[in-house]
């Protein structure tokens, strides 16, 4: 008999470890679901909008475009920078976003920077912003912290010519309900 009650407890005491596991793993599965980032390879193969008239479709991180006249060699090109990809929640929604740097060319000397960013919408990713950082500026670094977007740069300065940019810049983005916006000082 007191076999069988202690049988009893120790079959209690598992069966209420395996019911408080089970409840938390319930409780785990019913919370709903932050979607995650966009990843580097869906960013590699995302549309952009905002760098020309019309939207552009990366396949493998670059897009190249039609000739701007016919028989010419110069045509639009977008390339993704896959060394500077970054995550971070830009609108406090509890849902991270990913923010990618972009390079247009148009055939000239110039390379223009652009800022995306993405997010997953209902399992699609989308392109919720993208704005000019500017024509050949050095990005150093990227850092997504407090919903903010922070570049280190060097740009040109006053007396710089396009070539050659000599300036270090703090430049900060946020993503507000008209896409990327650099917060000025």
């Amino acid at each position: 008999m007191k076999g069988t009650y202690m049988a009893r407890a120790v079959l209690a005491g598992v069966l209420a470890a395996t019911f408080s596991v089970c409840a938390s793993c319930t409780s785990e599965r019913a919370r709903p679901r932050v979607p995650h980032a966009p990843t580097l390879t869906e960013a590699g193969n995302a549309e952009y909008s905002g760098i020309y008239d019309y939207a552009v479709q990366l396949a493998n991180g670059q897009y190249e475009g039609k000739p701007f006249v016919e028989g010419g060699i110069s045509r639009p090109s977008v390339e993704l920078v896959p060394d500077l990809f970054e995550t971070g929640d830009l609108n406090g929604d509890n849902s991270e976003e990913a923010v990618v740097l972009l390079v247009e060319s148009s055939g000239g000397s110039g390379s223009f920077i652009y800022i995306a960013a993405l997010a997953r919408r209902g399992g699609v990713v989308e392109n919720t912003g993208t704005n000019l950082v500017g024509d050949r500026v050095q990005i150093r670094s990227i850092v997504i912290d407090g919903g903010e977007i922070r570049l280190e740069v060097i740009q040109q300065g006053p007396e710089d010519a396009a070539c050659c940019p000599t300036q270090k810049a703090s430049r900060i983005w946020v993503l507000g309900g008209n896409g990327l916006v650099e917060k000025s000082f």
